[in-house]
């Protein structure tokens, strides 16, 4: 009974085993087979008698240990201090088949990584290698504490003598050798080792991209699967809104995401790119280059007059720090804000804000008269427009037709989250209309008249006051334009009193200098014409003339 009993368990383990069997597939487990090993703890007089040395000129290796600071990686353990002058010998029969690996780094820090290299029967010395059977090389360290790197031959070695040597000197640690009596137990090994090899292969990237925006001299950056960043070299015109990139060694068998797209006159366009649209971008990279990396970039127009970093997947990343580094950049573009920190300081884009440290600047375009309003996400203290520095969430100041940019100073750190523009409901509703001599009574002399015109469209003339600036130029200043604040000091005002013409859109009015001195008649008068309206002041052109000048356009009409 007992017998029946275990002759039963027998059964049902080898049912087990038939049930189990299909569900293991194709699963290697790794045959018994027979090692040869040869490491750096050996010397070569007592070395496997599997392997042959061959010297290739040199009578003697024997391991070594770190002797200088050139052997940076002989200390990580006694290594043989390998070149292409030596190597070692092996001899597989008719019915065996071995695999190769080679444990190593390289022995000098400035050293190029050299290869693996394994030659077949035909190989005699340095000079006559015969026929190169297989080599791999990676960028490893030179590093004592470093574990070497492993080689592992794609060839199954079978019936004949081979030889395993290097290309440049390097260390070795340990050669080993197995011999297996079934051809797919090795086979197994090098076809791990191929898939190993491809995972880690790199190519190189490139495309044509299709711009309405010059990108000469930019670059774009991908993201592989690893999260890893890979920009490209400089992108290249190739004709009329096209260009060309090249991302070098991107991983193979990986797909590559389109990250960012940088260019100087992307930036100065006031173009957006959506971070989603380039996302959407892909490209499956194989064991080969990759060449039809080709895309448009799907430009929109910057939303007019608010900055929202609310959701910063519609905007691309960029940062600038000031660094120790004298080289490194203290000012760039970013959607056509002006970024310095020159001073100091950092601007940082992140998922919901703008990272905004102490000392940053941030110059703002505007155009016309309106106000700028800046928000962050915590109570800062900041300058606005050269306005006194103000602590809260939120600061405003107006602008006006002189000012370029409105200029954000941090005197804090915190995150920036909008700007926005506000236009005013008036735009400037005053032109500038050219100056003439003034004729119309001898008694007042020498004179010039200064025209200046209201748009009646946008301004009631009752509600409002208007008048023209006038001084010398050498007084205002080169450069400088005159205001309402300059009055009594380099200009004066001469506030309208009489129309000269006005019609259902326009009125045109003017302001006199009279009584200029004889010896005044070529200093350079400069007028503008300005318009007060509920409390903001909008200016004209600010034009110069001298008494003479003018005579002379008066008489060519």
């Amino acid at each position: 009974m007992k017998l029946l009993k275990k002759a039963g368990a027998v059964l049902l383990a080898l049912a087990m085993i038939a049930v189990m069997l299909p569900q293991l597939g194709n699963k290697v487990v790794k045959a018994a087979g027979t090692s040869h090993i040869l490491t750096g703890d050996t010397t070569l007089e007592n070395m496997d008698t599997f392997f042959t040395y061959k010297p290739g000129g040199a009578t003697k290796l024997k391991p070594e240990t770190v002797s200088s600071t050139t052997d940076a990686c002989l200390g990580f353990s006694k290594g043989l201090k390998g070149n292409s002058s030596f190597g070692f010998n092996f001899t597989v029969g008719e019915n065996e088949y071995a695999t190769i690996v080679v444990y190593a780094n390289k022995r000098k820090p400035t050293a190029a990584a050299a290869d693996i290299e394994i030659h077949d029967s035909a190989y005699v010395d340095n000079t006559n290698k015969g026929n190169l059977l297989d080599s791999y090389k990676e960028e490893i360290a030179a590093d004592k504490n470093t574990p070497p790197d492993v080689f592992t031959s794609i060839k199954v070695y079978t019936n004949g003598t081979f030889h395993i040597g290097t290309s440049a000197e390097m260390a070795i640690y340990k050669v080993q050798v197995d011999v297996y009596s079934v051809q797919s137990e090795a086979q197994a090994i090098v076809d791990a080792e191929i898939e190993r090899r491809n995972s880690q292969k790199k190519v190189d990237l490139s495309g044509t991209i299709t711009s309405s925006i010059d990108l000469t001299g930019g670059t774009v950056t991908f993201k592989g699967t690893d999260g890893a960043l890979k920009e490209s070299e400089a992108i290249e015109s190739a004709g009329e809104n096209t260009y060309t990139y090249i991302v070098k060694e991107v991983k193979a068998n990986a797909e590559y995401i389109l990250d960012a797209v940088k260019s100087d006159k992307l930036a100065e366009a006031a173009k957006l790119v959506r971070k989603i649209d380039l996302n959407a971008i892909k490209f499956d990279i194989a064991t080969d280059a990759y060449t039809n990396g080709n895309f448009e970039v799907p430009y929109y127009d910057l939303p007019e007059n608010v900055w929202n970093f609310n959701d910063m997947s519609d905007w691309t990343t960029f940062s600038i720090e000031k660094k120790e580094d004298a080289s490194a950049p203290t000012t760039g573009i970013y959607k056509s804000l002006i970024i310095d920190v020159t001073n100091g300081g950092k601007f940082a884009t992140g998922t919901d804000s703008i990272q905004v440290n102490e000392k940053t600047r941030i110059r703002i375009p505007v155009a016309g008269y309106g106000e700028v309003t800046c928000t962050f996400s915590s109570s800062v203290e900041t300058k606005l427009n050269g306005n006194a520095s103000v602590k809260a969430t939120t600061n405003t100041a107006k602008f006006t037709s002189d000012d370029n940019y409105v200029e954000l100073e941090m005197i804090g750190a915190s995150n920036l989250k909008k700007i926005e523009i506000k236009p005013s409901a008036i735009q400037n509703p005053v032109i500038q209309i050219g100056a003439s001599v003034r004729q119309e009574a001898a008694e007042w002399g020498n004179g010039i008249r200064f025209g200046g015109q209201l748009d009646l469209t946008k301004v009631d003339k009752a509600t409002c006051t208007s008048g023209t600036l006038i001084g010398l130029a050498a007084t205002v200043g080169d450069g400088n334009k005159m205001t309402l604040e300059n009055v009594g000091t380099t200009c004066i005002d001469v506030v309208r009193t009489t129309f000269i013409e006005e019609t259902d859109a326009t009125l045109d009015y003017a302001a006199a200098l009279i009584n200029i001195p004889e010896a005044n008649l070529d200093t350079s008068i400069v007028a503008r014409p300005y318009v007060t309206v509920n409390g903001i002041t909008y200016y004209g052109d600010q034009i110069a003339t001298t008494y003479n000048n003018a005579t002379k356009i008066v008489n060519e009409q």
